[in-house]
């Protein structure tokens, strides 16, 4: 909920449940007693996740670690009274899944005081005194890997001091060799600067991009917890599972949100589809990491999408309806060259690749056409979506 704002149905469910209690005061509430930072990391590790990102502070201004720059508005000194920053990189970094761990760090915040002042006098009090050193202070204590940049609308890049914070990350700081950053470093700045571009909340490209993005998704239709939302509004885990296989099909990375209760609990609900991501991803990663887009010449059908990796294509069948009378053509495949005698087509399973009988039904210069012969008793096996692998072809 925004602070101070008048209307909107945020606001009346505010001023029908908590009377006049204003925001700040929810602080107090505040205790995550059921929160275990090594549970979620268990977690996060059985979702395939790669990296973790933590919102270190969102728009409120409320911070998850002790920071003298926003005295009696933090984690430690209002609420649980936790490092809540410091337990959850250490969970990270301790689990032998070898996440790599971000932080999210909102650059405005809402009811900052000096922040209202400089838009009233076009000054730069807040970034100097609040978003500079907040920056410093948590790359030099927890030492982020990713920083995820948001709230910086409305304001330039030269008001919020990027460039020269920038300059001191990228060649002074102790995460100089190894951190990231987003795009959304002021206005203007998405999709152009950073490391990687998000764009957008929720952004998926057309086509390819000729840049290192990453596409930021909901599991519900809220990016925080609403326990009045309905189990119809959380994606399913195949819906999210195809949202993956769309993303790294076009180069791009996906930052999945969960939304935990102030008791520092993953719903069941998000929770489920984590897992569930992680066991498709246990038979099927290797389709996903350590692998770049492809296209082939022929026009890509909505229920298809493609990666490939070394001397090895990978068919993502979307679609069930693919499949005519047991059988699936693949059309317009790039190679340099080829042995049809030795082109190995297989399904991906949990007990490893199952072989699948597939001829060249056209071949002219560096393009194929292929059939590929999937008794449906195989499918039935398997969860959806299924992975093909075409392998034994020089694809350079």
């Amino acid at each position: 909920m925004t602070p101070n704002r008048d209307d909107g149905a945020t606001q009346q469910f505010h001023n029908k449940t908590y009377k006049n209690i204003p925001y700040n005061q929810f602080a107090d509430s505040f205790k995550a007693k059921s929160w275990d930072p090594h549970q979620w990391a268990d977690i996060f590790a059985k979702s395939g996740a790669r990296y973790i990102v933590l919102t270190s502070k969102h728009h409120d201004g409320y911070c998850l670690w002790n920071t003298k720059y926003s005295p009696n508005w933090n984690a430690m000194e209002r609420g649980p009274g936790r490092d809540l920053i410091q337990e959850l990189a250490d969970a990270i970094r301790q689990h032998p899944a070898g996440m790599k761990f971000g932080l999210y760090y909102s650059l405005l915040e809402w009811q900052n005081q000096y922040f209202a002042e400089d838009r009233r006098n076009g000054g730069r009090k807040y970034p100097k005194e609040v978003v500079l050193p907040q920056l410093r202070e948590i790359v030099e204590k927890y030492r982020p890997e990713v920083i995820w940049f948001d709230g910086n609308r409305g304001q330039t890049d030269e008001y919020w001091g990027i460039k020269p914070f920038l300059s001191w990350l990228y060649n002074e700081s102790p995460v100089k060799d190894t951190v990231v950053v987003n795009d959304r470093l002021g206005d203007g700045c998405e999709g152009v600067h950073g490391d990687f571009k998000n764009c957008r909340d929720r952004f998926q490209p057309d086509s390819i991009p000729d840049f290192l993005w990453e596409c930021c998704m909901t599991i519900g239709s809220s990016w925080g917890h609403n326990k009045y939302l309905e189990s119809k509004y959380y994606k399913s885990s195949k819906q999210l599972i195809e949202l993956l296989i769309r993303t790294v099909s076009k180069g791009g990375n996906l930052l999945l949100n969960v939304g935990p209760t102030e008791d520092g609990l993953i719903i069941e609900e998000e929770t489920e589809r984590l897992i569930q991501i992680g066991e498709w991803i246990k038979v099927n990663g290797e389709a996903i990491f350590n692998t770049v887009p492809y296209q082939p010449t022929t026009s890509i059908s909505r229920d298809m999408a493609y990666t490939k990796g070394n001397d090895v294509i990978y068919t993502f069948i979307l679609n069930e309806r693919c499949f005519v009378d047991g059988s699936i053509e693949l059309k317009g495949l790039i190679v340099a060259s080829y042995n049809e005698k030795v082109i190995q087509v297989s399904i991906l399973s949990l007990d490893g690749p199952l072989n699948l009988e597939s001829k060249v039904i056209k071949s002219r210069s560096r393009y194929l056409d292929i059939i590929v012969s999937v008794p449906m008793s195989c499918l039935s096996t398997l969860n959806p979506p299924y992975v093909l692998r075409i392998s034994e072809l020089n694809t350079h």
